[in-house]
Formats: C-alpha cells, structure tokens, sequence
C-alpha cells in the first residue's frame, strides 16, 4: 500500500474525480499518474465543499430514486396479482397496464385476461399458447374485450359468441348509438336486440 501525504500548506488533488484530500491511500503504484500535489491557497474550499455537498445530495437523491424504483416494482408486483383476480371487463380494461402481453408457450387459464397489440383479450379456453395461436387469430381461445371503461361509445364490431354485447351496452354504427336490448347480443344494429338511444 502507498500513503500519499500532503506537506503543509498543500493537499493532494485527484485528477480523476476532481477532489482534495491531506492523505490518499493506494494499493499500487499504478493509480500515482492520477494524483498531484497542489498549493492549498490555490483550492478554493469554499467551491469545494458546496460541490461535495452536491456530490453527497446526488448520491443521497439517486438512493431516494433506486429505492423508489424498487418500490414501484414491489407495487407493480402486487398490482399484477390483484389484476388477476379482476373478473369484470370494464375494471381489467380500466387496469390494463398490469396484464401481460401475450407470448408463445404459456400456459393460459380461463378468464385470464391479456394483451396483445394494445388490445385487451380474455382467455375463454385454457391452452398453452403456440406460434400463430394469437389472440387476434384464434377466437376459439380468446375473445376480444368491446367495450370502454370510460362509458364512451365506441364503434360496433362483430362480436363472437365468446364476447357479445350485454343489455344497455352503447354502440356507435353509421353514425347512430344503439343500445343492446338483450343479453349476449352478437347481431348488428338494425337487425336484432337493439335501440337507437335516446
């Protein structure tokens, strides 16, 4: 080990990380490039101490920050495990951003909701997910969530079996809301099981 030690009135000045000491110790010669002895009348300590008092508000700031990231994580965590208690699709399209994108080869539970192109889906047959299985493709494993959390009205879509419209759901086609008469209604507007809105 090497002890730099400063002689009266200079201290030493670590190139690197731009600091002062009166004693450095280093474990080999190698680092003795990065050091230099330097008048202590030239350091104007008064700027130093305020950048050392930044330097340790930074450091105190991004401990904050690490352990607010490991916090938020910790509660993405439990908001995830709540989310798929959820069984209601205007709560779970309410709370979307904690389900799971889709992927190949996992395994899918009936009513696990997912998503996959921005799209919120709910598993209607258990399977573990293969290549071309996408919940866009294979109706016969997922339905598509339609409506809005918000209570707005969005555009009719044909509906599978797997998730129709319920009574008093609102929906816009050709420019008119409708609104569902019936349960499970998977007709379009006009045909059967709907209302223009008052």
């Amino acid at each position: 080990m090497i002890i730099l030690k400063a002689k009266f009135g200079y201290v030493i000045h670590n190139k690197v990380t731009d600091t002062y000491s009166d004693v450095v110790y280093l474990p080999n010669k190698k680092q003795l490039d990065n050091y230099e002895e330097v008048p202590r009348d030239d350091v104007d300590f008064e700027v130093y101490e305020r950048i050392i008092n930044l330097q340790e508000e930074n450091k105190v700031l991004s401990q904050a920050k690490d352990e607010l990231i490991q916090k938020n994580q910790s509660l993405t965590k439990v908001a995830k495990v709540v989310a798929n208690q959820v069984t209601d699709d205007v709560i779970a399209l309410e709370i979307q951003e904690f389900y799971d994108e889709w992927q190949v080869g996992v395994a899918y539970v009936v009513g696990q909701y997912i998503r996959f192109e921005e799209v919120l889906y709910k598993v209607i047959t258990a399977h573990t997910s293969q290549e071309g299985w996408t919940p866009s493709g294979a109706t016969s494993l997922f339905a598509k969530v339609l409506i809005d959390p918000s209570g707005g009205v969005l555009e009719w879509q044909q509906p599978d079996s797997t998730n129709p419209y319920m009574k008093g759901d609102k929906v816009l086609f050709e420019g008119v809301t409708y609104i569902s008469t019936v349960d499970n209604n998977v007709w379009q507007p006009g045909v059967y099981g709907w209302e223009v809105a008052q």
